[in-house]
């Protein structure tokens, strides 16, 4: 892709909702979740097998953001809290934000316990839409897309200038890894964003 070492840019991701930002290409992002940018050149990634990854790019402003959103990383509103990072460093204004929610595990695939679902209820208000009735006793789907995209709905992104590649990983192990499928041992594929 024409890319060096150099410019690509990795986190150590932790399911958190930590932010890191890259100033020069010298810079590491330490221990982070989500990683944003307005050098030309730094290529940030983050790595999944059944997360959400979600790309942001402020098309005015000029900077981007690489988010990997898991379920914990969801729950802590990652996406909310990068918009409002980018906000604070870039000036990003939300109508300028473009959001791309990558290939990661379906809600119809998802099925979660009851740590998560009450985590998801007690943080978006009861889970409504977010949550489906699990094929067993204490246990729900949960749609991990549309919790992301209601996150930039709720920063004031338009919900034209989001987008959700709907492909799900566990249903198309052929094509990406995906470590309920796999195994925790699966591979990871990377989904990045740079600024020429």
């Amino acid at each position: 892709m024409g890319i060096t070492p150099g410019q690509l840019k990795f986190a150590r991701q932790c399911h958190s909702d930590h932010i890191q930002a890259i100033r020069t290409l010298e810079d590491q992002p330490g221990e982070a979740d989500a990683i944003i940018t307005a050098l030309p050149g730094a290529a940030i990634a983050v790595l999944v097998a059944d997360c959400v990854p979600v790309l942001l790019y402020d098309e005015k402003r000029r900077a981007v953001a690489a988010v990997h959103a898991g379920w914990r990383g969801t729950v802590k509103k990652i996406v909310s809290k990068t918009i409002r990072r980018m906000k604070e460093e870039f000036n990003s204004a939300p109508s300028d934000i473009l959001v791309g929610i990558g290939p990661s595990i379906s809600a119809e695939r998802y099925e979660v316990g009851e740590e998560v679902i009450e985590q998801v209820k007690e943080v978006f208000d009861g889970g409504a839409g977010l949550l489906k009735e699990g094929k067993a006793p204490g246990k729900a789907y949960f749609d991990l897309w549309e919790c992301n995209k209601r996150q930039a709905l709720e920063e004031g992104v338009p919900e034209s200038q989001i987008e959700i590649a709907g492909v799900c990983t566990f249903s198309n192990p052929r094509l990406f890894f995906s470590a309920r499928k796999l195994g925790p041992v699966s591979g990871r594929f990377a989904a990045g964003i740079m600024l020429k």
